[in-house]
């Protein structure tokens, strides 16, 4: 009797430690941290992606090798959007770049876009829904976020990954560019606890992680504007934040000379 007794004890205690670890191992398996970032991609896409052999880099922009980063050809502009802020209409009203299309308005944002009404030339005042059923286009440039900066960084980040997966599911044939936000100069990032260069760096991070070479790219402007510490440099600026009408041609220029289009 006694020896049924401790099997029976036996037998309990190894139900017991067998239900304690496959219980700890669901834990585990609950509490892993979450992918810190969602390009959008299929499982096929993340599954296989390109080899580093297939891809180049220029300047900071990824890209495949089936693709060309250089002049911007005859035309280029023709079916490009542009969308983006304050910052976007100085580049639209000094910058030259003739036959694009600009959805672009002060305090423009991820966070209001879609409710926002905006002036755009052969449209007249449209939102960006609408604008996208109306003309289809092979390029997205989008310079966005100071305006938002101060929310939080993690909650922007979510917002920008289904922005460009909106994006890409509405305009599935064109190419993304998001292009940074531009520093602002020191003597405004040194004071202000939400618009300085630490955040604005985070968040152009957030937007570098998107690309992927093929659909999603990143342009950093900035080295063409910053100063020896990082920061907009004050020759370019009078306010500390946007520039002069007359170096938006740099950005300009920039752009026509980072053109991505297919190799030929």
């Amino acid at each position: 009797m006694k020896k049924v007794w401790i099997s029976g004890l036996l037998l309990l205690a190894v139900v017991v430690l067998t239900v304690l670890l496959q219980t700890g191992g669901a834990d585990r398996g609950q509490n892993k941290s979450p992918v810190p970032y969602d390009r959008g991609q299929t499982a096929a896409d993340d599954a296989d992606p390109l080899p580093e052999s297939a891809m180049a880099v220029k300047d900071g922009i990824l890209y495949s090798k089936d693709l060309v980063v250089g002049n911007a050809p005859e035309g280029y502009f023709r079916d490009a959007l542009f969308i983006g802020d304050s910052r976007t209409v100085g580049l639209k009203d000094y910058g030259g770049m003739e036959g694009a299309t600009w959805f672009c308005a002060v305090s423009l944002g991820v966070m209001n876009y879609e409710k926002k009404d905006v002036k755009v030339d052969g449209y007249g005042s449209i939102k960006l829904d609408q604008l996208l059923e109306k003309k289809s286009f092979s390029k997205i440039y989008i310079c966005l976020g100071i305006n938002e900066i101060g929310y939080d960084l993690g909650t922007l980040q979510k917002k920008y990954v289904a922005f460009a997966q909106t994006l890409q599911e509405k305009v599935p044939a064109a190419k993304i560019i998001f292009m940074s936000n531009l520093h602002v100069a020191s003597a405004r990032s040194d004071t202000d606890k939400w618009v300085n260069n630490g955040r604005i760096n985070e968040l152009n991070g957030y937007f570098k992680a998107m690309q992927d070479g093929l659909k999603v790219f990143y342009m950093d402007i900035n080295p063409l504007f910053d100063d020896a510490n990082g920061a907009l440099d004050k020759k370019y600026t009078t306010d500390n934040t946007h520039l002069l009408g007359k170096y938006y041609s740099i950005w300009a220029d920039h752009i026509n000379s980072h053109a991505i289009y297919e190799n030929q």
